[in-house]
């Protein structure tokens, strides 16, 4: 009984000892934190940070609301009213904290009018928080003030702008400045390599992904797409996608259904960045795009059910082929594949069928309704993956560069639209067919178009394919 209570006493001992509001206990208690804030246990640290901010202990208020700010934000169930409460709470909290002079509150105080800098008001206040930041020795709020100045510049000053601030050590501005030129590809080797290694280096999933894809000769290329595509804060999906085609292209089987499989499951919703600092947790207000995951998705969905149908990288699998199938929503000719698998009537009968269901479904199905009595007919259908894999695998080299720039252009476009039609009969297109979102029309052997008097469509011979 004795060593029982005294297990107890030791234990209680312990635990109030937590809540000591001694240096030593705090600092302890901050490290702990700050460990589970890197591990992505931000619940758990903001709960250890509640401790030191109700003692009044300004890195633990800081770094409370930061999270419970993020954690509220990312959260879409989370009712309006108490995230307008918790905001409110917040901007008190780092106005007394900027007193007490943390630089960190400062910066995070600005960054609440960053969005709106374009308002008189907002623009004001936020460098007017950053300019304490910067008074407090705080060189992030110094890049924060230079960024906002940025914004209204165009073209070429813009850049200077963010030139300046990357050689500061910036890496946002560091990726703004070489994704710059990325359509000039000999400058941003000559002049943009460094800017982007700086970039990716500082973590943003984005910028990594840009390094590894666009300096793919380094030896480290496949890395910095690996950071990207695993990045704990806002994933690249289309890094993912990549290493699975590089995977694919050298026959690592195996590898490409890792990696298709990454890019074939989309972000739940945006992923919050935030920046994590021993001096203070702050939020970045300089989102990195996302990417369109929906898209990028259902094509790595389709490649990894091919792979699980051809065998390649492990055994035939048809039940997983038919998961990431009917995940392929609207990709080419995903349903057909489908019906194959789970259909063996005649062929022909079969993919009209399934070329009708996939029509129907097809987001552009209303618009193009006019097509359904060709397609019921047979004279017309999707353009299906398996055939644009095969004009690729037909082309000599050279070919593509003597092609029109018209084929060249319709084609490219019909590797990631679905409004892309195999003509094998005669038609008539409506007149309501003509219009910037009109559709790609591929004309095979025996196929013919009456084409509308004003029409934006791309028409495109498959002998000027071949």
């Amino acid at each position: 009984m004795r060593k029982t209570y005294k297990v107890l006493g030791l234990g209680l001992l312990t635990l109030s000892a937590i809540f000591l509001p001694f240096s030593p206990v705090q600092d302890a208690r901050n490290a702990l934190a700050y460990k589970m804030v890197e591990g992505g246990y931000w619940t758990a640290a903001k709960t250890v940070y509640a401790i030191g901010k109700w003692q009044g202990e300004p890195l633990s208020t800081n770094n409370y609301h930061v999270l419970n700010y993020r954690l509220a934000i990312a959260d879409e169930d989370f009712p309006k009213t108490i995230k307008d409460e918790i905001i409110l709470a917040a901007r008190d909290d780092f106005e007394l904290l900027i007193g007490q002079g943390l630089p960190a509150a400062a910066y995070n105080r600005g960054m609440f009018n960053y969005r709106c800098g374009s308002k008189q008001r907002c623009y004001k206040i936020a460098l007017s928080h950053f300019d304490k930041g910067i008074r407090l020795g705080d060189a992030m709020s110094r890049d924060a003030k230079d960024l906002m100045l940025a914004k209204p510049l165009n073209g070429e000053a813009y850049y200077d702008a963010m030139r300046a601030i990357a050689d500061r050590g910036n890496g946002w501005a560091a990726y703004k400045y070489a994704h710059n030129m990325r359509f000039e590809l000999e400058e941003l080797k000559a002049k943009g390599e460094s800017y982007a290694e700086l970039a990716a280096k500082s973590g943003i999933a984005d910028a990594q992904d840009f390094f590894g894809s666009y300096f793919e000769n380094r030896h480290d290329s496949n890395f910095w797409l690996e950071q990207a595509a695993t990045n704990p804060v806002n994933r690249s999906l289309t890094a993912a996608q990549e290493l699975a085609y590089r995977a694919e292209e050298a026959g690592q089987y195996q590898e490409a259904r890792k990696w298709y499989a990454v890019a074939a499951a989309p972000r739940a919703g945006f992923e919050y960045e935030l920046i994590v600092r021993e001096d203070g947790l702050r939020w970045r207000g300089f989102p990195t795009s996302r990417s369109a995951d929906v898209n990028n998705s259902q094509s790595a969905a389709y490649e990894l059910a091919l792979l699980y149908l051809e065998g390649k990288g492990g055994p035939v699998d048809k039940n997983k082929a038919r998961k990431y199938l009917e995940q392929a929503d609207y990709w080419r000719d995903a349903k057909q594949i489908l019906a194959n698998l789970d259909n063996s009537s005649d062929g022909k009968v079969q993919s009209i069928a399934v070329n009708l269901e996939a029509f129907d479904k097809n987001r552009n199905g209303d618009r193009y309704k006019e097509l359904r009595p060709y397609i019921a007919d047979g004279k017309i259908r999707y353009v299906t993956e398996f055939e644009l894999n095969q004009w690729e695998d037909e082309e000599t080299e050279g070919t593509e560069a003597r092609r029109p720039r018209d084929v060249r252009t319709g084609l490219s476009r019909c590797q990631i639209q679905l409004n892309c039609f195999f003509v094998s009969g005669s038609i008539a297109l409506p007149a309501g067919m003509a219009g910037a979102d009109s559709a790609i029309f591929i004309i095979g052997e025996g196929g013919q178009v009456k084409k509308p008097a004003s029409s934006h469509n791309v028409y495109i011979n498959l002998r000027e394919l071949l």
